[in-house]
């Protein structure tokens, strides 16, 4: 369900759909100069994480180093894939703490394939989630879509995934595109 149908690069079989997104990856995303070029952002939450650390020395106080690391990994990600800085309220950093939760929870169907009827309420509630997530990243990608950035450096992963589209190297899924 949150794959996508296994439309990712991950979990999409080896066809050409596969070929096409892994040259993609490859080329458009995740090339040396693409990588480098989030460089920036990278120097700029490491050294926030530093400032929060050195100034919690300053004060003698602790530093919870697995909150500062979490959060800068969280600001990297969001940042570098599209654009946005989460923050602890963001709708982004919400949804997203609420999937992985779900990700992780017990469902008989993965241990007992024969009990899957005792996750219909989990179904339920997964199928909510989903929607929940597909709504938001439909408004990210629509917002996108009809904003345009003309500074190279803002330029994120989400921007080129939709390049790539306009220049028909791939196609998105259908259920995201609408």
């Amino acid at each position: 369900m949150f794959m996508y149908r296994c439309t990712d690069l991950t979990f999409v079989p080896y066809r050409n759909y596969w070929k096409q997104v892994k040259k993609v990856y490859a080329q458009e995303l995740f090339s040396v100069n693409k990588v480098n070029s989030f460089r920036h952002i990278s120097e700029e939450e490491m050294a926030l994480m530093i400032e929060k650390i050195t100034s919690s020395c300053l004060l003698q106080t602790p530093a919870d180093l697995t909150s500062l690391i979490h959060n800068a990994t969280n600001n990297l990600t969001c940042r570098c894939g599209i654009g946005i800085k989460r923050d602890g309220n963001s709708r982004f950093g919400e949804v997203a703490k609420v999937v992985v939760i779900e990700l992780g929870a017990f469902t008989y169907r993965d241990i007992f394939p024969s009990l899957w009827w005792m996750d219909v309420p989990t179904c339920f509630r997964r199928r909510r989630l989903f929607k929940k997530v597909d709504s938001y990243l439909k408004q990210l990608i629509h917002d996108r879509v009809y904003q345009s950035k003309a500074d190279e450096e803002e330029k994120d992963i989400l921007y080129h995934l939709l390049q790539a589209q306009k220049g028909k190297k791939f196609d998105l899924s259908k259920e995201i595109k609408n």
